[in-house]
């Protein structure tokens, strides 16, 4: 067993655990995620802007390299 599931999470529906691990320099493209997330940044910073579910009609794609979703 790699990861165990905190107690005060017991009892509740897990959708997903995901770990998500970069190097410096690392760049995330806007996203929007199906889950509810918790950042934890051991080493450096990790600059994030959050965006209101109202503004999602003046956000607009941006693909960090040609032919991916991001």
């Amino acid at each position: 067993e790699l990861f165990r599931i905190p107690d005060f999470c017991l009892g509740r529906p897990l959708s997903a655990i995901n770990m998500w691990l970069g190097t410096r320099g690392t760049v995330t493209a806007l996203h929007a995620d199906a889950a509810e997330n918790l950042l934890a940044q051991v080493a450096g910073y990790k600059y994030v802007r959050l965006y209101d579910v109202s503004e999602t009609d003046k956000l607009y794609p941006k693909y960090l390299r040609e032919g991916t979703a991001n």
